[in-house]
């Protein structure tokens, strides 16, 4: 083994056996590690890991026949921008999915104009969260997958 191996080698064996320094408190916390949504009024609510609320939203959630599911999820997948299954004119900024295709989104457009979304007043969707398109994109930004999501009645 050559002269310079050895000491590289040497120099890596002390940088893995060094004791690990908390850097944590150096960088701020970011991100909601839980979001609430409550079907009977329509609104969202995002938490971070200290348990403390970010943001409290109004939604448009399932319409009676294509009732949003109830329960508790995980954030699975994001999509910047996605298409309607039954129509890809259909589009969806800031997808979110927490079950299957249902996920939160921004209010959809049809060939670029925005579908009528009475945010905060009733359900109209095919089960998907839909959101203010601001607020679609602050929680696309601050919700990783793996994120914990809650649907109540």
């Amino acid at each position: 083994m050559s002269y310079i191996r050895r000491v590289l080698l040497a120099a890596l064996t002390l940088v893995l056996l060094a004791p690990a320094e908390d850097i944590s408190a150096l960088y701020p916390r970011t991100g909601w590690v839980k979001v609430v949504v409550d079907l009977s009024d329509q609104m969202l609510e995002a938490y971070d890991d200290e348990g403390v609320l970010q943001v409290r939203w109004p939604v448009s959630t399932g319409a009676a026949a294509t009732p949003t599911p109830t329960g508790t999820f995980k954030v699975h997948s994001k999509s910047r921008t996605t298409f309607a299954p039954a129509n890809s004119r259909v589009t969806m900024s800031h997808m979110v999915r927490f079950r299957g295709g249902v996920g939160f989104h921004s209010v959809p457009r049809l060939d670029g104009i925005p579908l009528a979304t009475p945010l905060g007043v009733r359900g109209v969707s095919h089960g998907c969260v839909r959101l203010a398109d601001a607020h679609a994109a602050r929680l696309y930004t601050n919700v990783a997958v793996g994120a914990t999501v809650v649907v109540r009645p």
